[in-house]
């Protein structure tokens, strides 16, 4: 298994988050998918008090499978202010395109970054979209999925764990919280999904359609991006340890080393997993806690997902750009260490992983 570590923050100049917003909702019968996008980017700039005219570049995170059409970015780019303007879309997580739109402010190409990500899984079905990245021969037969994968890790991790995980219900329930006194938290699943063994009903992440956008800038004060990092490993299942994420490990090393900062330093940690098992997987495989003790870590400190990570409601791509939407905001609300740190997935079951940290002035 190879991993690689990409980082970069060469400019003087800091990236600032001038302006976010984020929407999740259940098949809302009065908006189509555009629309819901075109709400979510102007609040996101009325929230930076500028217009449309002051952006120079829309960065979207949009998927063809969960959007439900060929060229999603054709109808829906320009509910995100594409239209006559430069736009660069990935088939990627949210969180990556934050990473690309601060590499654009940062290479001194444009001066304000809309960067949008969006998932309508009342329209599609993601786990059923996500199976077609599986290898057609060897893993597709299978009929593996994100889930199936997500049920795989938590198996091996028991199995390394003589079958047992220290307070595992009490995390469950403790997500379920974070998520009930998140007012930004869905209503109600679109859909209800199975849970694959060895996972429960309460480790799943909640399915919603979801929005979010965010305006990034050089304004001389506010949230600043101060460091971002991203890792990659075999995109062959049999080559990885399912039990640790060693993409997620080198993103968040390097993001937190081009920042300057440790774990004590920060007040929010958004960690993006498609279950209770994976953000566990994530805590442990970044460094923050020790191998078997990442539900404990969970339960204990408070700083770890907030806003009660996929419980609160969630869709690809959106995923990292949700978390970064509401560390953004958890850090605007003052907090006693004001820095935070975001991880989030991608391509085929993590393979990939984008950190990105984050300090208020």
């Amino acid at each position: 298994m190879t991993t690689t570590r990409f980082e970069y923050m060469t400019s003087a100049s800091p990236v600032t988050v001038e302006g976010v917003a984020l929407q999740r909702s259940c098949a809302d019968q009065t908006r189509s998918l555009p629309e819901l996008i075109f709400d979510c980017v102007r609040a996101a700039l009325a929230d930076a008090g500028v217009r449309m005219a002051d952006v120079d570049s829309v960065c979207i995170a949009a998927e063809d499978l969960i959007d439900g059409r060929s060229l999603s970015s054709m109808i829906t780019g320009p509910a995100a202010g594409a239209y006559l303007r430069d736009e660069i879309r990935l088939s990627e997580d949210g969180l990556a395109a934050v990473s690309l739109g601060t590499a654009q402010i940062q290479s001194h190409a444009f001066d304000r970054v809309v960067v949008a990500a969006w998932g309508r899984a009342s329209e599609g079905d993601p786990q059923r979209s996500g199976a077609r990245s599986f290898d057609p021969f060897t893993e597709q037969p299978l009929g593996l999925s994100e889930l199936a994968v997500s049920a795989l890790r938590a198996c091996a991790y028991l199995k390394r764990q003589a079958g047992d995980m220290p307070r595992r219900a009490e995390a469950g329930q403790a997500r379920a919280d974070r998520a009930a006194a998140n007012p930004r938290s869905a209503a109600k699943p679109v859909r209800t999904v199975p849970a694959p063994f060895p996972l429960r009903p309460a480790e799943l992440r909640t399915e919603t359609d979801a929005v979010a956008a965010v305006v990034l800038g050089r304004a001389p004060a506010g949230i600043a991006v101060t460091g971002v990092g991203h890792g990659t490993e075999s995109w062959h299942l049999g080559e990885r340890d399912l039990t640790a994420m060693a993409s997620a490990g080198a993103a968040a090393r390097a993001a937190l080393a081009q920042s300057g900062l440790g774990w004590n330093d920060l007040g929010v940690l958004e960690l993006a997993g498609t279950t209770l098992f994976d953000e566990i997987l994530l805590l442990e495989s970044i460094g923050l806690a020790e191998t078997g003790t990442g539900a404990v870590s969970f339960l204990t400190d408070p700083r770890i997902n907030p806003s009660g990570g996929g419980a609160a409601g969630d869709c690809e791509p959106a995923t990292g750009l949700l978390r970064f939407a509401e560390a953004v905001l958890r850090l605007r609300g003052g907090l006693a260490n004001p820095a935070g740190l975001v991880v989030s997935g991608s391509a085929l079951a993590g393979q990939t992983h984008t950190a990105v940290v984050i300090e208020a002035s």
